[in-house]
């Protein structure tokens, strides 16, 4: 049993946060520090050959750097504990593999992390004091040694108290705002790239690490492109625009953060799936609420995660000096309702420094070219529940997101042919097809296939949607996706049918015997149905 100092809340969970109110509990008896290992330090029971590799540099002495010990390692290269000899520093030394530094793109973008990083000024974001080359050829970066535990490592444990997770976001959004000051945008934030640490004070920090496909001089081509694959990111944590491989800017990392928080208050990330699933739902599904995942969340706290998630930029939270703003007037709200002890004074909480009102501040920097862009994102979307006309989606360039997309993940090409087949027909010429019907509650699905699918030939699929008070939800495509036996996915746009405007219709060439599952996103809903298709010799 453990007793929260701040609020008194006596509690047996495991987490190191109190469930109440968010502060950071007492060691209890028994317990130990030591027992939540700093990331740092973290290392296998046994070594990976990045690691064996590396052990060879240690003792290695490089321009004033002396490298101790490794850290980690991986595909990409390995960490070094080092020693800046001249100021007896502890210091982290980041060192590509030779593959990685042979590759101009891959070398390229190492460079820009110590240009990015080397650019802000501020604790939370990782401080770098030098770069070099090893006597072997290859880059070499020395930075700060953060020795805490990555958010991926905390929630492994579970969601975090809603005060406690808007501390962490609004610590990470001071980083950004500073960030972005610099001209600079993250573009891969997600939990295991921000370091949650106590300083020597005791005071809890988080700080922003890893900028190695940041942009720094955004508008050229370099600074969108600079990937071996196409697009970059992370797909749990990419915006709209980044998935469609547009230009981005500062509100990109905004959205990166809503997810992240959105992760912190429920234990999960909005979107659940492959990698290509979880890109089409942020491009055209709406981010649930965390209180549709943890009831208790504060409404408030849903409207936050909103604004930061929009899926039109300029409907997102402006900036991260605007964030910062808000989520100080959310938790002002908040401690202003959670329990606290008699005896002990309510925990207070340096607020940012600003000159004037919100309205007051400067508009956002730009870090992204002026002009129309190329790209229309979605609307807010309606709740089907409600009776009012659907509004289409208005899906602009598709045919390019698809193949951006696809070209990511690495998925099989996709073949559109027309179905022409004189088998498995009806008397008056039409094609012998069995309906399968779902219905979760709020959308209702129906898909006609053929009785008869045999392999090596292309199929047409007929869908029809309505939400639950019977409206057909119409757009001028969907996605699907279709995966073949052996768990290969395929993104397909499925159309309006001409015969029949409330339907969707779509070809597909099913190569191989099996079961092919069968993924539908309906627009205006957060709605997925899954449905197996068998395929004969």
């Amino acid at each position: 049993m453990r007793v929260c100092m701040a609020c008194s809340t006596k509690t047996d969970e495991s987490g190191r946060f109190c469930p109440e109110c968010g502060a950071v509990l007492a060691v209890g008896a028994g317990e130990s520090l030591d027992a939540v290992p700093a990331v740092a330090e973290t290392q296998p029971s046994s070594p990976t050959p990045a690691k064996s590799a590396a052990a060879s540099l240690v003792g290695t002495n490089v321009d004033g750097f002396r490298i101790e010990s490794v850290l980690g390692g991986g595909a990409f290269g390995a960490v070094f504990r080092g020693r800046q000899l001249g100021l007896d520093r502890i210091v982290a030394i980041k060192v590509p593999t030779h593959e990685i530094a042979a590759d101009p793109v891959m070398a390229r973008r190492f460079a820009r992390e110590a240009r990015a990083a080397a650019r802000i000024a501020h604790p939370g974001v990782v401080t770098i004091h030098a770069v070099g080359e090893l006597p072997d050829g290859r880059p070499y970066i020395a930075m700060e040694l953060i020795e805490g535990e990555p958010l991926d490592t905390i929630l492994t444990e579970g969601p975090v108290p809603p005060l406690r997770a808007l501390e962490i976001a609004r610590q990470v959004a001071s980083a950004l705002s500073e960030t972005h000051a610099a001209d600079v945008v993250h573009r891969d934030l997600k939990p295991s790239n921000i370091v949650w640490r106590r300083d020597r004070n005791g005071d809890e920090r988080v700080t922003l690490v890893d900028f190695g496909i940041a942009v720094c001089k955004p508008g050229t081509a370099d600074a969108t492109r600079l990937t071996a694959g196409g697009l970059i990111g992370t797909p749990h944590y990419m915006s709209p625009e980044q998935a469609h491989g547009d230009h981005v800017d500062a509100r990109a990392d905004i959205y990166a953060l809503g997810c992240i928080l959105f992760e912190l208050l429920t234990g999960e990330p909005p979107f659940e799936g492959s990698g290509f699933e979880v890109l089409i739902a942020h491009l055209g599904r709406p981010v649930p609420k965390p209180s549709e995942r943890v009831p208790t969340i504060p409404p408030s706290v849903d409207e936050l995660v909103g604004q930061m998630t929009a899926k039109k930029p300029d409907q997102r939270v402006p900036s991260a000096d605007a964030l910062v703003a808000l989520i100080d007037d959310l938790l002002d709200e908040l401690e202003g309702l959670r329990p606290t002890s008699p005896s002990a004074p309510k925990p207070t909480r340096a607020k940012r420094k600003t000159a004037g009102t919100l309205k007051d501040r400067p508009a956002p920097v730009a870090l992204a070219p002026s002009g129309p862009r190329a790209t229309s994102y979605l609307d807010p979307l309606p709740n089907p529940a409600v009776s009012q006309p659907i509004h289409r989606w208005r899906w602009l360039a598709a045919g390019i997101v698809i193949a951006s997309v696809v070209a990511v993940a690495g998925f099989a090409t996709l073949r559109f042919t027309k179905t022409s087949r004189a088998g498995d027909r009806e008397p008056n010429g039409e094609i012998k097809r069995v309906e399968i019907f779902r219905d979760d509650g709020d959308t209702r699905l129906r898909v006609w296939v053929p009785e008869v699918m045999r392999a090596g030939r292309s199929h047409r699929l007929r869908i029809e949607l309505r939400n639950k008070l019977g409206t057909y939800l119409l757009a001028e495509q969907i996605i699907i996706t279709i995966e073949n036996p052996d768990g290969k996915a395929t993104g397909v746009v499925a159309r309006p049918r001409s015969a029949d405007p409330n339907q969707y219709g779509v070809g597909y060439m099913f190569e191989k015997p099996g079961t092919y599952k069968v993924r539908i996103f309906p627009p205006e809903t957060t709605s997925t149905f899954v449905i197996d298709v068998p395929v004969t010799e």
